[in-house]
């Protein structure tokens, strides 16, 4: 039997599969306890949410890849202060019968295991008709006006722009028609010359709205939050931008957050940016170093050959204490996203011995004055790469950044990184594209990095440059 659970919360709309042999009903809650996850955003609203758990009885189709279609359509808003109650008010937010012709549909595909494309982030205040029916079987979505041919299972527009579900063949000039509204599951007869065909052989349709975005803040940020209670996976593909947004610092939270390609850039603010680019700025590490003209340019560097004999290099000497310095310079300079609390936080990640996270502090020291020259920053998640910050503190003809940034290159590449990520391009990165850089679609790094998080190092990266296997010598103790 098909089981489908929508929770649609103030900016999303989570899709999951269920096993069950009950009949179809809706049920709705209220009540979401924050303080459990010590959720700021969702204290905001006071825990409200509401939640539709659906069950059909159709049977499912046996397959091992089975494809479900789910099709967000925008209602027109309409007045919802009606009988509404003290839970029901953040509801009652759209203008009175304001009409809005045509719909805005979306179109998200589930899957057994998760969805295939993102469809959590939605507009706040937004009302939704939901319609879900097995791919191979989804009529595109056109209104049709043929009143003869209504059958069961089509998806028919009533007034105020809800929809329905026929149910039952007509009977005479009227056919039955299901309409499942704020969590209510009624039946009405419709007349058939005033059905206007939505889609076919739908599965279920029921009619929903977020809840209100929070107030003060942008759609693009409120439609773009990222919570604890998510669960992450192959939607996080739909967000339209280079950045979600998030308010917290949780172990467990950021930990899931890095482990699919997100950083996070708290500074002081409670609600701060997480990068994901459209276009990711990579190295595929092994790739170079299967073509040999191009792999063997970390080393063939200038700079590199000529200087690497003045600067040592050690790995994690003082990852807090640098981190830091890396935060004060870039403060210096205009301003930083590195605080204490990152740094804890980071450094805690490391340590935990139930993460698949460590983390990285590369070194370049002056061997004439003992001073660091340059420092950088990064994560490790197997195979995986994410280079994250960096500072350059002595400036001169050395260029001392650019001698760390190719020593580490060919280290990782030694090392069995698979893939080296730098976030966005900006317009320096551009001169390391004759090193392999490149932008790559979001899709692609996504699916790169969830593979190479699986495989192991060939040596990790403090190890082979106190083993003397780096470009650099090692820092003397």
């Amino acid at each position: 039997m098909l089981g489908l659970s929508f929770t649609p919360t103030f900016n999303s709309l989570e899709v999951s599969r269920v096993a069950t042999s009950q009949t179809k009903r809706v049920t709705t809650t209220r009540a979401y306890n924050g303080h459990r996850h010590a959720d700021p955003i969702m204290l905001a609203y006071a825990g409200h949410m509401v939640t539709h758990q659906i069950r059909c009885g159709e049977p499912a189709v046996e397959r091992e890849q089975e494809v479900i279609r789910v099709t967000l359509i925008s209602q027109p808003k309409v007045d919802c202060n009606e009988d509404s109650d003290d839970s029901s008010d953040d509801h009652a937010t759209s203008s009175k019968a304001e009409a809005r012709h045509g719909s805005d549909e979306q179109q998200v595909f589930l899957t057994s295991i998760e969805p295939r494309s993102g469809f959590h982030f939605l507009s706040g205040s937004q009302a939704f008709s939901v319609v879900v029916s097995f791919d191979s079987e989804q009529h595109r979505l056109i209104d049709k006006s043929t009143p003869g041919d209504v059958q069961v299972g089509d998806v028919v527009k009533l007034e105020a722009g809800l929809l329905g579900l026929v149910s039952g063949a007509p009977c005479g000039q009227v056919v039955p028609v299901e309409i499942i509204a704020d969590g209510e599951a009624t039946s009405k007869n419709v007349k058939v010359a005033h059905c206007v065909i939505k889609a076919r052989k739908a599965l279920i349709v029921f009619n929903t709205r977020t809840l209100p975005a929070l107030q003060g803040f942008p759609s693009h940020v409120t439609k773009a939050l990222l919570l604890p209670r998510d669960h992450l996976g192959i939607w996080l593909l739909g967000l339209s931008g280079n950045y979600a947004f998030a308010a917290s610092l949780g172990k467990d939270f950021v930990s899931q957050l890095l482990q699919h390609g997100i950083f996070v850039l708290p500074g002081n603010d409670q609600l701060f940016a997480c990068p994901f680019p459209v276009t990711p700025f990579v190295f595929k590490l092994q790739d170079l170093q299967q073509k040999r003209s191009n792999g063997s340019k970390w080393l063939s560097c200038k700079m590199l050959r000529r200087y690497s004999k003045e600067f040592e290099l050690s790995c994690n000497h003082d990852f807090k204490a640098h981190l830091r310095c890396c935060g004060q310079y870039h403060a210096a300079k205009g301003g930083t996203w590195i605080n204490d609390r990152l740094i804890s936080l980071l450094h805690e990640i490391h340590t935990d011995s139930n993460i698949p996270i460590r983390m990285y502090a590369f070194e370049l020291w002056d061997k004439q004055t003992g001073k660091l020259a340059a420092a950088s920053f990064g994560l490790a998640i197997g195979a995986f790469f994410h280079d994250f910050s960096m500072c350059c503190l002595i400036k001169d003809r050395r260029s001392a950044g650019s001698i760390l940034s190719k020593a580490i290159g060919a280290l990782l590449t030694e090392c069995g990184v698979q893939l080296w990520y730098w976030g966005c391009k900006i317009p320096y990165m551009s001169e390391y594209e004759k090193h392999g850089a490149e932008e790559i679609p979001r899709l692609e790094y996504y699916t790169m990095l969830r593979s190479a998080m699986l495989q192991e190092l060939v040596m990790d990266p403090c190890t082979a440059i106190s083993s003397g296997k780096a470009a650099i010598a090692a820092k003397r103790t």
